[in-house]
């Protein structure tokens, strides 16, 4: 669900020789989970009851690349980006082509997954930058002017500080810290970045939030029902999670990834 909504950085592809490529994506060990408001069951190879969050899996077609997305030329000392848009509100297809097992009618639509090239067409964008990276969750790290924050759902994010930088601090907010970030930041707390990619595949830190001022456990989500009869009681599907290294109350066993 973050990809709904958020960007996710793939990485960057260095010393491409010149020519025509095209871009494809493969999926592994596909996994949705949906609420289903259809107002009847949903066949398959689970049974989707109405009303209900629905968990399934399906190892149908693992690494097997889906059709072309995009053709692009690649240029000497040419830089080019890539970016994949991912869509489950192209329902019925979208839902079917992630998960095989889940036995919809297809709609007239196009697929989940399209793709074109960079930049993105934001008014928030400056010159070399290509696309905004937002609301990267998880551990910093702290070396020189970088800022690296570690996930462990989405990998690493690297961001380099500069003069138009933006701490979100309390109880002032201070763009300050461009030659010295370990003064509004702190290694090993939790904090949120967001962050431009720029032409060179390089990321500058647009903002830097702090979450905790220490690790702890943290999770991320989409509320879906609240207990009536209860005035703290409410469950969400979980889009995001940062763990203690010791001793974590949602290690992967208790939570997952979009698990109610």
């Amino acid at each position: 669900m973050r990809l709904q909504s958020d960007t996710a950085f793939l990485g960057a592809l260095t010393n491409v020789p010149s020519g025509s490529y095209t871009v494809q994506v493969t999926l592994s060990s596909p996994e949705i989970t949906f609420l289903n408001d259809t107002g009847a069951p949903i066949t398959g190879k689970r049974r989707a009851m109405s009303g209900h969050i629905c968990l399934h899996c399906d190892s149908h077609g693992v690494g097997t690349p889906r059709s072309a997305l995009v053709t692009f030329n690649a240029t000497a000392s040419g830089q080019q980006g890539i970016e994949i848009d991912f869509n489950l509100k192209m329902p019925s297809r979208s839902r079917a082509e992630l998960c095989p097992s889940i036995s919809i009618p297809p709609l007239p639509t196009r697929g989940v997954f399209t793709a074109f090239t960079l930049p993105a067409r934001m008014p928030n964008l400056g010159t070399n930058q290509l696309e905004l990276i937002e609301d990267f969750t998880g551990v910093v790290s702290i070396s020189g002017s970088t800022v690296t924050i570690t996930s462990p759902t989405r990998g690493v994010l690297s961001a380099t500080v500069t003069s138009s930088s933006f701490f979100d601090q309390s109880p002032v907010p201070t763009n300050l810290c461009p030659s010295a970030p370990n003064n509004c930041a702190a290694a090993g707390q939790n904090a949120s970045v967001d962050a431009f990619l720029k032409s060179d595949g390089t990321l500058e830190l647009k903002e830097f939030e702090p979450l905790n001022s220490t690790q702890q456990d943290f999770v991320e989500g989409t509320v879906f029902s609240i207990d009536s009869n209860s005035s703290t009681q409410f469950s969400i599907a979980v889009t995001d999670k940062v763990q203690l290294a010791t001793n974590s109350l949602i290690g992967d066993s208790t939570l997952a990834i979009s698990s109610p």
